[in-house]
């Protein structure tokens, strides 16, 4: 990734090119940095399985399209929220970035692990909860117009 990161200015690539919106760099940096990453985690698994932070990562990775959906809900909105993008119209220094990242992560961990309890010990009832809200979040789309949305 750092390789890439540092031959940016180096690469033509034809048509429009804007390296953190829309470049075709910028994608493979980031891929060869989940790469990276995925790597990185290979090859300490071992140590890791029997660390205090595997029930952690563990939960996160059973519990993944969870994390996904509500971090978007709370970050960009919803059709029943605004979301944080709407009362943040300013960008953020790296101490408020820290701060709004401590909170969502434990927030999201929270709901996350009492979700995945919740599935164990009750499976039918999680099961309908999930069907009633997917039926509740399509009716409010579909029925409510687009100039009364939170957006």
């Amino acid at each position: 990734p750092f390789i890439l990161f540092l031959l940016k200015e180096t690469t033509d690539y034809p048509g429009y090119e804007d390296w953190w919106y829309a470049s075709p760099g910028h994608a493979l940096y980031r891929f060869s940095a989940v790469v990276l990453s995925f790597c990185v985690l290979y090859l300490v698994q071992e140590r890791i399985t029997k660390s205090r932070i595997a029930p952690v990562l563990q939960l996160c990775g059973q519990e993944s399209l969870f994390f996904y959906i509500f971090h978007l809900m709370l970050v960009y909105g919803s059709i029943a929220n605004f979301g944080l993008m709407y009362l943040a119209s300013y960008r953020y220094n790296v101490f408020e970035v820290l701060l709004v990242y401590i909170a969502i992560t434990g927030t999201t961990y929270s709901l996350a692990s009492m979700w995945h309890s919740y599935k164990k010990t009750e499976p039918q009832k999680s099961s309908r909860l999930v069907f009633w809200l997917m039926a509740l979040f399509m009716t409010v789309y579909a029925l409510v117009p687009s100039y009364l949305s939170f957006k």
